[in-house]
């Protein structure tokens, strides 16, 4: 949701603590739905049982970004992304750039699940809308429209063969790639796991 702090605080009545290694927004500032590629694991993990913090368990930072594939084109372009619908909430404050897109540092607690909704490959590309009057999941849900249950279905089995895959790599005494799985061209691929004698699972 595109909410301002004051506007926040009326709707909710909660306050607004910027953290501490951001800069805080303007009470009439706007701050945007913000997206999070947490990676393929907890993403997975997002979709099949709970994920209580959208950032590694050990860190006390979370970082969020105005565009969803700014931070990870490869994976959320491929498996979609998680919408924080009410940043605000975990004190989202400003912390640069990444190319155009605004970045956005918060606190890594856990989230109220009402409050972040996945949001598949085809829409990932949209970026802020249609979210800036989605406050909840079940808002969310309703915009996205009657296939998101089955392409919520279609990514688990897509994140599977691909952490499959990953795993099996590893067992064979791979190297680990240079840079995401995901983002290295097919051929490549198909070249590094017939080296190591694995057999493809995602494509």
């Amino acid at each position: 949701m595109r909410d301002t702090i004051a506007r926040f605080r009326a709707r909710t009545g909660r306050p607004y603590r910027a953290h501490a290694a951001g800069s805080p927004l303007a009470p009439d500032e706007p701050c945007p739905t913000l997206f999070r590629w947490p990676g393929a694991g907890p993403l997975h993990q997002a979709l099949t049982t709970t994920l209580a913090r959208l950032g590694p368990p050990e860190s006390e930072t979370l970082w969020l970004c105005e565009n969803a594939t700014a931070p990870a084109p490869g994976g959320a372009g491929r498996f979609g992304a998680l919408a924080v619908l009410e940043p605000l909430a975990l004190g989202a404050a400003r912390h640069g750039t990444l190319g155009a897109a605004h970045v956005y540092v918060a606190d890594n607690v856990d989230v109220d699940p009402d409050a972040v909704v996945w949001i598949p490959p085809r829409l990932v590309a949209a970026g802020a809308a249609p979210w800036d009057e989605v406050a909840t999941a079940a808002q969310a849900r309703h915009a996205l429209g009657p296939d998101w249950l089955d392409e919520r279905a279609a990514a688990v089995e897509a994140l599977s063969t691909y952490l499959e895959e990953l795993a099996e790599l590893a067992r064979a005494g791979a190297p680990v790639p240079p840079r995401p799985w995901c983002e290295i061209d097919a051929a490549e691929r198909a070249k590094i796991l017939a080296a190591h004698g694995v057999a493809a699972r995602w494509r």
